[in-house]
Parts: structure tokens; sequence; C-alpha cells
């Protein structure tokens, strides 16, 4: 109903010429509707706009002179025109559940169309609108069943006495937004080469604020742009991912780390960027407070030296007695057995001491031996 059919007629004699001088009508309207000629063929348009719904039966007629009389019956439906209302861009983030609604009018009756029969089809598979009532239709369906994207769905209206609709719309789903809650870097961001940079995160999906587990969580470290680095984390349950990185194989300086998630069908949080900067190893110091008015020793073990040097105490083992000890333990001994005495003034200051059995030590770490030791330790 509203709409205009063309009708086309071709007349021709037995021989099949075209019959360019004939008349051609239709008992549309009282009076009938005459045919145009256009070159070979009868054409009439129909105004369906002012007729009741419902079958009608047309004759076209066709006569010229000298040819017989011709009469051809054919069939017209006319149908209740309907307005469609249904969104043509639906979209919704995956983890969600989507309620498309379609609402459907009889604009000749004026009403609602109830209880038609409503289908749709798309990638994954065709099925049914539910009807609702009142001219409602409503299709429900759970994101987390398919993938990410755009998705063309077509929709096919039935019912009869009606004209059979098809209208479609784009069903976008949406990655699920995802963002890091907390970045904990346990360790420190300044740490010497060898030590550990253990870091911890927390990771949750923002649809329903719920924890994400199972993403792929990476540390990537630059240094000037250069990826020298990559280190996953390890998911320990509940939106928590934990990584301890060995610096050992990183030189000296500055470098940016960067930490990335990714999940299928969720959209990554912007990166977490933080700088890590690698120190020289430092020595753990022992601390004593004993007396040097001699030097404790035995023969055959390690020596213990220790010094105060600018505030501060060191001590180090040796495992190779040095010369001067060895001729200090064979000189006591003879001075306990009775066959010599000492004379001091041939022996090294007990500074020259220290300084020949600590210097070796003090290069290995990069440093000079102190020039001055003192009495007490």
């Amino acid at each position: 109903m509203g709409e205009k059919p063309t009708l086309i007629v071709e007349f021709t004699d037995n021989y099949g010429d075209p019959i360019t001088d004939a008349i051609v009508t239709v008992n549309w309207t009282e009076a009938g509707l005459v045919f145009s000629r256009q070159e070979n063929i009868y054409v009439a348009t129909i105004d369906t706009s002012f007729e009741e719904p419902g079958n009608y039966t047309l004759v076209i007629s066709a006569s010229a002179l000298n040819y017989r009389y011709q009469q051809v019956i054919i069939k017209l439906q006319v149908l209740i025109p309907l307005e469609i209302d249904i969104p043509k861009i639906v979209e919704k983030y995956w983890l969600e559940t989507i309620n498309i609604t379609m609402y459907i009018h009889d604009l000749y009756n004026n009403r609602s169309l109830d209880n038609a029969d409503v289908k749709y089809s798309w990638a994954f598979g065709s099925g049914n609108f539910t009807f609702i009532g009142r001219g409602l239709y409503i299709l429900t369906l759970n994101l987390t069943q398919y993938p990410t994207g755009d998705y063309n769905v077509n929709v096919t209206i039935m019912k009869e006495g009606y004209p059979t609709v098809h209208d479609n719309f784009t069903l976008r789903i949406l990655p699920a937004p995802m963002k890091f809650i907390y970045v904990d870097i346990q360790s420190g961001n300044e740490l010497e080469i060898g030590q550990n940079l253990t870091v911890k995160i927390l990771l949750e999906e923002t649809v329903f604020d719920n924890p994400l587990d199972d993403a792929n969580v990476t540390m990537i470290i630059y240094s000037e742009e250069e990826v020298v680095a990559v280190a996953q984390f390890d998911n320990t349950g509940n939106g928590t991912y934990f990584l301890s990185f060995n610096t050992e194989n990183l030189s000296l300086g500055s470098y940016l780390v960067e930490i990335y998630a990714s999940k299928e069908n969720y959209a990554s949080p912007k990166a977490y960027v933080f700088t890590l900067l690698i120190k020289e190893q430092t020595v753990n110091l022992v601390v004593a407070r004993i007396p040097v008015s001699t030097l404790y020793f035995s023969s055959g073990v390690a020596i213990s030296a220790i010094g105060i040097f600018g505030g501060g105490l060191y001590g180090y083992k040796l495992y190779k007695i040095p010369w001067i000890i060895r001729a200090l333990d064979k000189v006591i001994r003879n001075i306990a057995k009775g066959k010599k005495t000492i004379d001091f003034s041939k022996f090294p200051q007990i500074e020259d001491v220290l300084r020949d059995i600590l210097g070796p030590e003090f290069s290995k770490i990069g440093r000079e031996p102190p020039r001055k030791i003192t009495e007490e330790v």
C-alpha cells in the first residue's frame, strides 16, 4: 500500500513484430488507466495509495486497427505498509549481555504489529526475535560467546496480509577495557648490578570491576630505544601478577622500563612506565672493634687483617699466608726456644705489612689501600 508498481506491456503480431499504434488500458480506475507508448512497449504506473489493502484483479486490454482485440488478466495484492524502528548500529562491550529491541508499526491501521514472525541471521547463525507485547520484539545475545568486531545482522519480518520486510543493523562488539589497579616496584628502581628487580601488579577489567587472570603481562627494558630485555609476569591468581628479574646481564646506567598487558577480546591498558637505575656493587664490610697492638695469626690457617679506614672498618680473609707472616712465625718459635731475640728495626712497620696484604684485595674492588692505619680497629 502506498507503493507505485509499473506495468509494462509488449504488443506484437503473430510474426513477433511490435504493434506500435495500439491502445492499451487497464481497469485500475473507473475511467480506466491508459498506457503510454515508449518506443515498442506500453507503460503504466499504478498508485496504490488510495486503495484498500487486499487482492485485486487487473484486466489489461489492447486493440489496434486490423488486429484482434486482446485481454490479459493479472492479480495484484495491496499490502499494509509497515514501519520498522530498529537502531542501525548497536554496540556493547565483550563480557556484556545485549538486548536489541525493535518496534513494528502498522501504518494503515495506525497500530502496533503484534505476533509477527521476526527472524535474524548473521555470521554465527540465525534465530528469532521474541515478541514481548505492543509491537515490541527483543533479541538477547551473550557477547562472550563471540569474538570482538563489527557484524552485519539481517532481519526479516513476515505476517499474513503484510509485506515481507527486510532490514539490517550493525552489531559492534567492543573489546572489554582493563587497567592496572596498582604497580608495586617492591625492590625499588635503583639496584646494584646482579640484584633482582621485583614487581607486583593487580589487573582488573573495568566493565564489572573484577580481577582479571590469564592475561599476558610483559616487561620490556629499553636502552636508548633498543630492547635489551623482555620478561613475562607470573599470574599468581585473583588478578595478581609477579615478576622477579635478575639484573646481572644489564650494564651500569639508566633504563626505560614499560609494562604491558594483553588478552584476547580485551583492550590493553596504557603501559606503565618507569626508570630503572643499575649501579655498581658495594662491599658489605665487617664491623669490629679489637686491639691491633699485634696481629693475631696461626701458622697454616687464614689471617684476618682488619683496619679502620676513614671511620669505617674493613675486613678481608686471606687464604694465602704472606712471606712476612711465615718469617715472623719462625722468629717467634726461635725466641720461645731461647735461641734468638727480636730486632724490630729489621721488620716493616704494621702499615706496610697490612698494605702489602690488603693491596691486591682492594684492587679487586677498584680502590687503593689506605695510607694510614690507626692503632685500634
